[in-house]
């Protein structure tokens, strides 16, 4: 039986690793203290906190992107389809699943005490967390609240699983993969990737780029 050994990325850990830690230490902990609207908020805002999360968040989600899906696409290297699946499954889909009905109810139940829209414990509270959908007057939080990466990650995993395997088992996918390779050698190229993200915020985010407030800007960017 031929075993293909695959070499460890440990530049995608590093950068996995900085981001997370960037993502809790540096962008919740400000969130308190910005300008922008959020469940808690201190009672002294700050603008230079503002700025900050504005760098934040152009830098922070495309890059947790980039390295989940080139995770995705060395991860198909070592591992068939049929297994991929089912283990984005359940790193991904149980633990969404099971935080939706557990932490995340937690968290709408926290807010809707500080809020003053509900008074009383959490168990007496969870029944009505079945009410409505969140963000549209409800609680029901069907996006996963905080865990909504992993519901956007595993939905592009399956998505974009046939092209990846395209690109690395068809002939013509593997030399388009080349050629993709060759126009992104040059850094200025890089830039061009941008531009789908370009034309998406400025026709579907009525906020417009650089707005932390508005959902859309969050899953385009």
């Amino acid at each position: 039986m031929d075993t293909k050994t695959v070499q460890r990325r440990f530049d995608l850990d590093w950068l996995r690793v900085s981001a997370i830690f960037a993502i809790f230490a540096l962008h919740h902990a400000a969130r308190f203290f910005d300008t922008d609207d959020w469940f808690i908020k201190n009672a002294t805002t700050y603008l230079s906190m503002q700025v900050w999360l504005e760098f934040c968040t152009s830098w922070g989600m495309p890059l947790i992107l980039i390295i989940s899906g080139a995770s995705a696409f060395l991860a198909l290297e070592k591992t068939r389809p049929g297994k991929f699946v089912g283990g984005i499954f359940l790193r991904l889909f149980v633990p969404l699943i099971v935080g939706m009905f557990t932490h995340v109810a937690l968290h709408i139940y926290l807010w809707n005490l500080h809020t003053g829209r509900f008074s009383g414990s959490f168990f007496a509270f969870y029944p009505h967390y079945f009410e409505g959908m969140y963000g549209f007057g409800g609680n029901f939080a069907w996006m996963g609240s905080h865990l909504w990466y992993l519901e956007l990650l595993f939905i592009l995993s399956l998505l974009f699983l046939p092209l990846f395997i395209w690109f690395k088992r068809n002939p013509i996918g593997q030399r388009v993969l080349q050629s993709m390779g060759n126009l992104l050698i040059n850094p200025a190229s890089v830039l061009l990737l941008a531009l789908p993200a370009i034309l998406l915020i400025l026709n579907l985010d009525e906020a417009g780029p650089g707005n932390t407030s508005s959902r859309s800007s969050t899953w385009w960017t």
